[in-house]
């Protein structure tokens, strides 16, 4: 049927189009996708998401352990199946070394067998080695300090970090610690009153038990008390002033501010210098943490210590000992994806623990060099037309409006992967002192956080802002790392549908245009406007300029908090998302602007999808841009992602920019007043 309609669409393109009509497969896959998606009983004017998306759901049902499906899901269920072929057809004897690494792990994780047979004799072991349970004559800064190289932030975290204020130095970043959730309703109340935390509690005393741990149900109360007051201490991020959570000072310094912890106690063998640079994100934290600490018993902290690591490695355990752990998620998270025991996971720990090899692999085999030259060429040209919006804004006075020009003409961009991909001894370098092993998962499991810790540690000694390629290099996503001036693009999102070299250029300009562009304007948003052309955190807006930038962005804030997310009725949050919603209404403002700079210099050899002819080019731009965004989602998912997520949901990513873009309006001709044309709008950028 699909075919039929496609091809008869075709047909009469044929006869009446004078543009000429791209039949490679990949324009033919998307002209279906786009004609298959739409819903044309809906008005554009009215609904642009629905007209554009209405069908997506139907073709698109969620799978048993699924919550969301959009483009950047089927990326990524096409990057898992292209890399799950890499360890279908390796070679376990003639693999080259950063693929011989990967199947290893690899192979270790999928042998249930032996996770079974072992039990949980390896955790044992660990927890033996780290000082025993109910242990009271360690120091807690001994158990924590060993448990952060297991890569385990428990108590607070310190981690490398670049200067906030000298982006060519890296320091050390003292801040709050992981806990178990980032929820508040999940720490709200005593056990007795939150059916959360009572659950919590039986995944607690049903672990101990089944690692035959002898704590009294007292003691494990206690220990869900003090992460109780561990995360009430435990203070946000104030995104509009980052300012205040810059707190520099020595090492030296910072241990005589706190004496109450003995921080050279907790980095063991890891010596600082008396001026190394230091950090603190949260000054009252580590005030209120004294207070906690000083009445709280050193059983019940080491007893905490002593779960955070268990709940760390039990996904290393058999099956059996994990399942209070997934009814637990199933209660905290209704629609989160049901843990799985096959491939998936254990390609999921491949890609956390052993990203650089298997991206290696990974990028010799599907990307190639020339789609990479194309994706950097979409990046200048959404740099030009950034500054070109920056020379036409007219709120912002010179002296403002030339230092955002520097920091645009700074802004680096990295796109796909590093050259140093290319030399494997380089990539297999920080693992050459460990031996993983077929049959010890666990133990291969501890090796790779401990090394992986390691190496995060060596950027310390680094002059220069070190972009970890290990923690992104294969995620569908995009980055600006504000704190380098840094835009960057990893292999994972240079796929189809986002990213289609020799489609028509409206379909790049719209999906992975507009996210180029979204991450340039992030360089510009609430957060990214207080650092500077290197990255640093300096004012350089005019007082009155930024005055202005505030108030502009206050329209956004209330216009998004006006919004109620029709699937879960649930309240946006526009004070929470104003960063995003910068982004994509300005990321959707430049693509476009680069679009129309793309159509003056190929004027003569624009091209046309089959069965898509009675759209110009300029009302394809706007059906790819909202084809970015088509999904299908479990309506509890979208009331639990709004409490933390400052992305707005898919539907309001297509609808609201283009409400406030008047271009959109008057390619649709949608009459002033109509749903996708209000007369007020918003705009920063």
């Amino acid at each position: 049927m699909l075919t039929f309609f496609i091809f008869s669409s075709l047909f009469l393109i044929l006869q009446i189009s004078s543009h000429e009509v791209c039949l490679t497969p990949e324009c033919v896959r998307l002209a279906a996708r786009y004609l298959n998606n739409m819903n044309p009983n809906v008005s554009p004017c009215d609904d642009f998401y629905e007209y554009s998306c209405g069908r997506y759901d139907s073709l698109n049902p969620l799978r048993e352990n699924e919550k969301l499906f959009m483009a950047f899901s089927e990326i990524s269920r096409d990057l898992n199946e292209n890399l799950k072929g890499l360890f279908d057809t390796a070679s376990r004897q003639n693999s080259t070394p950063t693929m011989s690494l990967a199947l290893t792990y690899f192979d270790s994780c999928m042998d249930q067998k032996s996770i079974d047979a072992r039990g949980v004799q390896p955790l044992q072991n660990l927890i033996q080695t780290l000082g025993g349970w109910t242990n009271e004559s360690v120091a807690w800064e001994i158990l924590a300090g060993n448990l952060s190289r297991h890569g385990i932030d428990s108590i607070f975290s310190a981690i490398p970090d670049l200067n906030p204020k000298n982006s060519s130095e890296n320091l050390l970043l003292f801040s709050i610690p992981v806990l178990f959730t980032d929820q508040p309703s999940f720490y709200q109340q005593n056990i007795s009153n939150n059916s959360k935390l009572e659950s919590y509690r039986k995944y607690i005393v049903n672990s101990l038990e089944a690692i035959n741990a002898d704590i009294s149900e007292t003691l494990v109360d206690e220990i869900i008390d003090f992460e109780i007051k561990l995360f009430s201490i435990s203070p946000k991020m104030n995104h509009d002033d980052h300012s205040k959570h810059t707190n520099l000072m020595t090492y030296t310094e910072f241990k005589s501010k706190y004496e109450f912890i003995d921080f050279d106690l907790y980095f063991g063998d890891y010596k600082f210098k008396e001026d190394q640079k230091v950090n603190c994100h949260h000054l009252k934290f580590f005030e209120d943490l004294g207070k906690l600490l000083n009445e709280t018993s050193i059983l019940t902290i080491n007893t905490y210590l002593m779960w955070t690591l268990i709940r760390s490695y039990i996904d290393q355990l058999p099956v059996k000992i994990q399942e209070p752990a997934i009814a637990l998620e199933k209660l905290i998270n209704p629609a989160a994806n049901p843990k799985t025991y096959d491939w998936k996971t254990c390609l999921s720990e491949v890609k956390q623990k052993l990203a650089l090899p298997l991206a290696t692999e990974f990028i010799h085999k599907f990307i190639k060099t020339e789609d990479k030259k194309v994706a950097e060429e979409l990046v200048e040209d959404l740099r030009k037309a950034m500054r070109e919006e920056l020379l036409k804004v007219s709120w912002l006075d010179e002296e403002t409006r030339k230092k955002a020009m520097e920091k645009l003409g700074k802004m680096k961009n990295w796109m796909g992967y590093p050259e140093f991909l290319n030399n494997q001894s380089a990539i297999l370098k920080p693992f050459e002192k460990i031996q993983l092993k077929p049959d010890r998962y666990f133990n291969n499991a501890v090796a790779l956080r401990k090394t992986m810790r390691k190496e995060q540690f060596k950027i310390l000694k680094a002059h220069e802002a070190v972009i970890e390629w290990a923690t992104i290099i294969l995620q569908i996503n995009a980055y600006n790392w504000i704190t380098s001036n840094q835009i960057i693009f990893p292999a994972g999102i240079l796929q189809f549908p986002i990213f289609v070299p020799g489609a028509p250029s409206f379909a790049n300009y719209a999906a992975i245009g507009m996210i180029i562009g979204h991450e340039i304007s992030h360089g510009y948003d609430n957060v990214g406007s207080q650092y500077d052309k290197n990255g640093d955190l300096n004012p350089w807006w005019d007082n009155q300029t930024l005055s202005k930038f505030k108030e502009k962005s206050q329209c956004f804030i209330d216009q998004y908090s006006n919004l109620t997310e029709p699937l879960s009725q649930t309240k946006m949050n526009g004070k929470l998302g104003i960063g995003e919603n910068i982004g994509d209404n300005g990321g959707l403002r430049i693509a476009y602007e680069a679009y129309q700079k793309n159509l003056k210099r190929y004027q003569n050899s624009t091209q046309v999808l089959p069965g898509l002819s009675n759209f110009d080019e300029q009302q394809m731009f706007f059906l790819a841009y909202a084809n970015t965004w088509c999904s299908t989602v479990k309506p509890e998912f979208l009331k639990n992602i709004l409490e933390t997520d400052p992305h707005s949901p898919p539907y309001f990513r297509v609808n609201v920019p283009l409400q406030n873009f008047p271009e959109f309006s008057e390619n649709f001709k949608c009459p002033v007043g109509s749903k996708m044309n209000p007369a007020n709008k918003c705009r920063v950028w």
